[in-house]
């Protein structure tokens, strides 16, 4: 286990870990601290009549940007769906677009995330080259 008072040094990176995706039990053999002191070190973060504490609130603020773009986008188009043709402007198309646009290009870096972590994780990958990211890069965005 973790010596006694590093709570100090570990519970913000415990914190960004979980936010992050990991698991507090992954989380607790990485960082060699109990399952048990991470859940209080968690349960610490919530305020009053909080639904989440801290640690949740982060996660899902995270995780949620894209899914957040995209029902923002399905929303917008229902209600461009719902107007007469005549009353969908160019402001609107715009604004429709360029979510699009973004929903795009926040996809792609996180596919491009997820390759190289893997990458960088894979059991018999003992580093990853600046060409291996030159080539990974090339291929998603062409340049």
């Amino acid at each position: 286990m973790a010596e006694k008072g590093a709570r100090l040094q570990l519970e913000g990176v415990a914190r960004q870990m979980f936010i992050d995706g990991k698991a507090l039990t992954e989380i607790g053999e990485i960082l060699n601290v109990s399952r048990q002191t991470l859940t209080d070190w968690k349960a610490r973060t919530r305020r009053g009549d909080q639904e989440a504490d801290e640690w949740d609130q982060g996660r899902e603020r995270k995780r949620g940007r894209l899914e957040r773009l995209q029902t923002m986008f399905d929303e917008q188009l229902d209600a461009m769906e719902e107007l007469p043709p005549l009353r969908r402007d160019s402001k609107m198309m715009d604004a429709l677009g360029k979510l699009g646009a973004l929903i795009k290009t926040w996809s792609e870096a996180e596919r491009i995330v997820k390759e190289v972590r893997a990458m960088v994780e894979a059991p018999e990958q003992k580093s990853v080259s600046a060409d291996d990211l030159r080539r990974i890069i090339k291929e998603s965005y062409g340049v």
